[in-house]
């Protein structure tokens, strides 16, 4: 059996260029968790990266992204205080600071970084440094999920094709604007229906796509995780939320063929003050 040193041999050693991008996101995470711990807003290490702190007390080695989860109820109080107490050398992005980001949910990118991710997506983007995503999470029924899954990809289909087509960055964010704005008022009609509906799980909030989806015992009271030598918080069922998400035998390694790598390249320009 493959330990975890020779994993981190082979995947992210001191000073490869993942296993920097590592540490920065480590960096913005201890970042956010002071502040959500100031501001008493729940958070918690979420999909990959608690697959990560559980099964290998840190960052999957070959993991690239870092993903937190908070409720629905705290998202625009968060968005709020960040842009009063986030360090100048980190931002904000949503599809409302960055016209050409389409997304759902919130990253906190590094100004002093640049990612060339796998597609041709994220080069449209304002912000494109070392990030990490920020979830939101909500009682919504399957059938809003659904709907507001199947709006956000038909969103996705035209931002593709007119990006494919050359629009500039300012036509381009005029047209999502205004697409995401009228979506957005769907979401609020979805919204008035999920009132009526009992009994509804956790799902990420309107237009993820993602469908994975939690029982609300799962989450509350939160605990304690380690994670790279630091203790962050994680859902109380721990175990659960990692069986929901990748089966019974989560602690096995995945074949080698699956142990992917989102980003192309990764380049860092200057440390933080």
């Amino acid at each position: 059996m493959i330990t975890q040193q020779e994993l981190q041999e082979k995947y992210n050693p001191d000073g490869s260029i993942l296993r920097l991008q590592q540490l920065r996101m480590l960096s913005i995470l201890k970042i956010i968790a002071d502040i959500c711990g100031k501001h008493q807003i729940p958070y918690w290490l979420s999909s990959g990266t608690l697959l990560g702190a559980v099964r290998h007390k840190g960052f999957i080695p070959w993991d690239d992204d870092l993903d937190i989860e908070i409720l629905d109820k705290d998202y625009k109080k968060l968005i709020s205080i960040l842009k009063k107490e986030l360090p100048p050398f980190l931002k904000i992005q949503t599809n409302r600071t960055d016209w050409n980001y389409p997304g759902a949910y919130m990253k906190i990118r590094d100004v002093y970084s640049i990612i060339y991710e796998n597609n041709y997506i994220d080069n449209q983007y304002k912000y494109r440094g070392i990030y990490i995503d920020i979830f939101a999470i909500a009682p919504i029924s399957k059938f809003s999920h659904i709907i507001s899954a199947s709006l956000h990809r038909y969103l996705l289909y035209g931002w593709r094709a007119l990006t494919k087509k050359g629009h500039s960055h300012f036509y381009k964010g005029m047209i999502m604007r205004s697409l995401m704005l009228f979506v957005e008022c769907i979401y609020q009609v979805l919204w008035l229906i999920d009132c009526f509906i009992p009994n509804k799980r956790f799902y990420y909030k309107y237009g993820v796509t993602n469908p994975e989806n939690y029982s609300s015992t799962i989450f509350f009271p939160l605990k304690e995780v380690e994670f790279e030598g630091t203790y962050f918080k994680a859902p109380r069922d721990t175990h659960q939320y990692l069986v929901d998400l990748y089966g019974d035998d989560y602690m096995s390694l995945p074949p080698e063929e699956n142990r992917r790598i989102h980003t192309q390249k990764v380049v860092i320009h200057k440390e933080w003050q």
